[in-house]
C-alpha cells in the first residue's frame, strides 16, 4: 500500500475569504430526501452508497455534500466532495469532514479549476473549531501540492489498511505525526 500523507486545515475565528469570483459557476448540492448527487464524473452506483451512507447514518453528522464548478452552458468541470467521518476515517472527530474524491474534467486540468473548487469547499464546510481533513498519497505530488495552495498543513503519515485484501473494509490510519 503506498504510503498516505493526512492533511489538515484548522478552521480559525474568522471564516477565509474566497477572494476574485470565479469564472465557473457554483453549485453546493446537500442530500435532500432521496436525490442522488449529480454525476459530475462520479458513477451513479457510486453516488447511490454515499447518499445511502448518509440516510442510513453511517456518516456521524449531517454535512455530507458536494461541491461543483460549471461552465456556461452547464458542464459540470469540477467536484469535490464534503464527507463526514465513518468507520474509515476513525481519526476524524465527529464533527469534521474531509475534502475527498476530488475531480477535474481532463479537459480543464492545469488550469486552477482543482484549486478553486477545494477553497470553495474550504469556505462552505468552514465552522469554528473544524477540522477539514485532505488526504493523498505520497506518490501524488500534484494532490500535496493542492493541499498546501489550499492552506492544508501536513498534519501526520499513514496507511490504508485493507483487511482480507478488500481496501473498502479497511481504515485510513496515521502512522507519524508529521
Amino acid at each position: 500500500m503506498e504510503p498516505i500523507l493526512f492533511y489538515c486545515y484548522s478552521c480559525a475565528a474568522d471564516r477565509p475569504t474566497l477572494g476574485s469570483p470565479s469564472r465557473w459557476t457554483t453549485e453546493i448540492w446537500h442530500p435532500y430526501d432521496a436525490q442522488i448527487a449529480p454525476s459530475c464524473g462520479l458513477s451513479r452506483l457510486t453516488s447511490l452508497v454515499w447518499l445511502g451512507f448518509h440516510h442510513l447514518r453511517i456518516f456521524r453528522n449531517r454535512q455530507y455534500a458536494a461541491v461543483l464548478l460549471r461552465e456556461s452552458d452547464g458542464t459540470c468541470v469540477h467536484r469535490t466532495l464534503l464527507f463526514p467521518p465513518y468507520f474509515r476515517f476513525a481519526f476524524m472527530a465527529h464533527d469534521d469532514l474531509q475534502c475527498g474524491d476530488i475531480w477535474t474534467h481532463p479537459d480543464y486540468r492545469g488550469q486552477g479549476v482543482a484549486g478553486a473548487g477545494l477553497l470553495i469547499a474550504i469556505h462552505h464546510a468552514w465552522r469554528p473549531g473544524r477540522k477539514i481533513w485532505y488526504l493523498a498519497e505520497e506518490t501524488n505530488p500534484a494532490s500535496c501540492r493542492l493541499a498546501i495552495k489550499a492552506g492544508f498543513h501536513l498534519a501526520a503519515r499513514g496507511r490504508r489498511t485493507a483487511p482480507f485484501g478488500l481496501k473498502p473494509l479497511g481504515q485510513f490510519v496515521m502512522t507519524s505525526e508529521a
